[in-house]
């Protein structure tokens, strides 16, 4: 349905797959789809283009990367390839943020400090890639959100309690630290 929730629940070791449809006003969720995926999807990554549903499915070890059309309504659910390639192997997180009216998506590497910034092309078909940013290493936690309809990142470390805001330029080719914070240590 048009503006309807739904959750993905995936399992990367066995492939299980359920799709619940989230009932009005969040008093809980209907299945509506337990169809096996294959194993190995490490991100899964909702966003919106217009309208239209979407979800990024990645693969860490590979660097596979799928675009999925999400279309139907009520207990109807299908996801349609639109975009299927190869990125590195290696992002850890893969964020979506809305930015000047366009979705940019910001990926991660924990282990290397490496940060992608993409930016989602029409029809969910690939992805523009803006730039690439060396970043500190080890942030374990990302919470995008959107202010004056600029794209903003909460990151933090886990490990330092170390947190910062980021906002993306106006390109959304690198981001600016709005925020430098220290919380307590080991949140998730």
């Amino acid at each position: 349905d048009p503006g309807k929730p739904y959750s993905v629940a995936y399992s990367p070791l066995t492939g299980a797959t359920a799709v619940h449809r989230i009932n009005a006003a969040g008093t809980g969720s209907s299945s509506v789809a337990a169809n096996p995926w294959t194993k190995g999807w490490t991100q899964l990554v909702p966003f919106r283009l217009g309208t239209v549903q979407y979800m990024l499915a990645y693969r860490g070890a590979s660097g596979e990367v799928k675009i999925n059309k999400v279309t139907g309504s009520g207990n109807d659910v299908t996801f349609t390839t639109v975009f299927q390639g190869t990125w590195s192997a290696g992002w850890t997180n893969i964020v979506p943020m809305l930015h000047n009216g366009a979705v940019h998506l910001l990926r991660y590497s924990q282990s290397q400090g490496w940060a992608s910034f993409d930016k989602a092309n029409a029809g969910g078909e690939g992805v523009t890639h803006l730039e690439y940013s060396n970043r500190s290493r080890t942030w374990t936690s990302f919470s995008p959100f959107t202010l004056d309809g600029k794209g903003h990142v909460l990151v933090y470390k886990a490990g330092s309690g170390e947190t910062k805001i980021l906002k993306l330029t106006a390109d959304g080719s690198a981001v600016t630290t709005t925020a430098d914070m220290n919380w307590t240590l080991g949140l998730a």
